[in-house]
């Protein structure tokens, strides 16, 4: 039966099978099946199932080997050409793969280099902060300083004329001979 099986495949694979309309006789299959249904028949269909494989295998490396009997020497040649372009796309992707390497870690220095530059904006603005209310107090402290500039001119002047009463009022008669003394000027604000 094995021979047959393969004399079956064989003609198969050479298109002398059989066609999709005719049909199986229902006591041939019935025979069949009672075949398959047992124990050594399951077995008989594996082996079978294993010469029908390697048969396989045969007629394709047999067309494998005529495929290969019959290219021309341009074909050869072609397919030798396409073989060395695909070499240097291959290449090509490489070299594309290592610059997008490079981009993507030149991309992370640029990420790490704006956080850095955030960073140090964060400090600057809080320095110019700090400076701008340090110039705004200067600014109070000099105006207050000529506040008080003013006041000391005010108390300077108040403390001259309560000299010059002073000064009348113990020797009377010394006003009449001497000029009073003309009041000490007041220093001059000045400004920061």
């Amino acid at each position: 039966m094995a021979a047959a099986t393969a004399a079956a495949a064989e003609n198969a694979i050479a298109g002398g099978g059989h066609s999709a309309e005719e049909t199986v006789d229902p006591l041939t299959a019935a025979a069949i099946g009672r075949i398959y249904d047992s124990p050594e028949g399951a077995e008989t269909v594996e082996q079978e199932a294993t010469k029908l494989a390697s048969i396989i295998r045969l007629a394709n490396d047999e067309l494998l080997r005529r495929a290969q009997a019959v290219l021309s020497p341009e074909m050869e040649d072609a397919t030798q050409e396409y073989i060395t372009k695909l070499q240097t796309l291959n290449e090509t992707l490489a070299k594309v793969d290592e610059q997008s390497a490079r981009l993507t870690r030149d991309s992370q220095e640029m990420e790490n280099l704006n956080r850095t530059l955030v960073g140090i904006n964060k400090v600057y603005d809080l320095h110019f902060a700090s400076i701008s209310r340090q110039v705004t107090t200067i600014e109070d402290i000099n105006e207050q300083t000529r506040q008080l500039a003013s006041k000391i001119e005010e108390v300077n002047q108040i403390y001259t004329r309560m000299m010059q009463q002073l000064t009348i009022m113990t020797n009377p008669m010394g006003v009449v001979s001497a000029p009073a003394p003309a009041p000490a000027p007041a220093p001059a604000p000045t400004e920061e």
